[in-house]
């Protein structure tokens, strides 16, 4: 602690924002991961975020994390300007689209001169500025396209953590190409393999005789877990021994329990709840599906791959840049595609190698070395002065 404190003022100091880091969603993973993986000594680090939850991810303890207490993204501008005006941080990382329109006007509030890099982790166009874990199929919220455009014209760097959700951001922006860059997820932790070695606990998983199907991640509208179950349904039909596990948590659970008891599967289907460690699981299970409508980049399938687990995916925007050609190639949103898929993967032999070589793309300390060269790069460019006059 003695060495952070008195080594503070030589390091350019890095503050990331984020609404939460509450364990469950792919953004705040990310984020969690990009701050452990980082070189301690690079940055004196900086985190804030709106709201604390019992259950987060990790960060190291040599960052500093300051909670605004802020209900809601679009009325922490204030508050966070304030911090910003007394931390003066020389570059600030910013994540999920909502967050960095308000961390944009709050840097402009605190006339701080300091570097801004906003990452964007899903499709603009499918974006909710009132509500960062509500993600639907529905068009840009009005007020959140002008505000973007007004806002990431601040940014020295877009990142978009797939091809796909770049160009939609640049899109709705007007922003140049020259301005944007692709930086994928660090997914892929050091020990992800061996705590895929730990137990599953769950009888399904240690049962030879069965086939799991796993899925993973919130039930929310934009994750489309109710094609999962539907399209289990056919499978079921043709594999008796096909089980389905869904691991999660969210507000659409009563309306999922509903339809697998409607469907007549509770025997057969079951909704486990949220896992610290789901790798066991996917480690274990026949295949991994993704059924969303969208994803920026889906930290499922990565995970799922570098587990060595055969995967399945509807064709959102990002799918094809995330499957690797061993892979089976992302399906129509329908019930009968999905099933067909699921049917296919459980029928070929696995190719554990395959899949885990190209998950290695994604591995947490490579992902983390290219964050830190744009940051770096950045800096370099710095305008001497660290406060706007007033």
């Amino acid at each position: 602690m003695d060495f952070r404190v008195s080594q503070a003022a030589t390091r350019p100091r890095f503050l990331t924002v984020i609404p939460d880091l509450g364990i469950g969603g792919g953004a705040e993973r990310v984020t969690a991961n990009l701050l452990c993986a980082m070189q301690p000594d690079m940055f004196d680090y900086h985190l804030v975020t709106l709201a604390e939850y019992e259950d987060q991810y990790h960060v190291p303890d040599y960052v500093n994390w300051k909670v605004l207490h802020s209900p809601r993204v679009e009325t922490a501008g204030i508050a966070l300007a304030r911090h910003v005006r007394a931390l003066k941080p020389d570059i600030i990382c910013s994540h999920i689209v909502s967050m960095n329109v308000c961390t944009a006007i709050a840097l402009a509030l605190s006339r701080v001169r300091a570097r801004l890099v906003l990452v964007e982790h899903h499709v603009a166009t499918q974006s909710v500025v009132s509500d960062t874990s509500a993600k639907g199929t529905g068009i840009l919220n009005p007020f959140l396209g002008p505000a973007m455009r007004m806002a990431y014209r601040r940014a020295d760097r877009i990142v978009g953590v797939s091809s796909a959700v770049l160009e939609e951001t640049l899109r709705v922006t007007g922003l140049l190409l020259s301005k944007g860059t692709v930086l994928h997820n660090p997914v892929v932790f050091p020990d992800l393999e061996q705590r895929s070695a730990e137990a599953a606990d769950h009888p399904w998983l240690d049962n030879p005789d069965l086939e799991v199907i796993l899925g993973v991640g919130r039930l929310i509208p934009f994750k489309n877990f109710q094609l999962l179950v539907e399209s289990f349904t056919r499978v079921s039909t043709q594999r008796p021994t096909v089980r389905l596990l869904i691991y999660g948590e969210g507000p659409l659970r009563p309306e999922l329990e509903a339809q697998i008891k409607q469907l007549g599967i509770e025997s057969r289907a079951q909704l486990v709840g949220q896992k610290a460690n789901p790798y066991s699981a996917m480690r274990l299970a026949k295949a991994v599906a993704v059924t969303s409508h969208t994803e920026g980049l889906s930290t499922v399938l990565i995970e799922a791959m570098a587990c060595g687990t055969p995967v399945v995916a509807t064709d959102f925007a990002s799918a094809r840049e995330t499957l690797p050609s061993c892979a089976h190639p992302p399906v129509a949103f329908t019930p009968d595609a999905v099933a067909g898929a699921l049917l296919r993967v459980l029928s070929a032999p696995r190719r554990p190698e395959e899949l885990k070589a190209f998950a290695a793309n994604f591995s947490v300390p490579r992902v983390a070395r290219r964050y830190e060269e744009i940051f770096l790069h950045l800096l370099d460019r710095r305008q001497p002065q660290d406060v706007l006059a007033c």
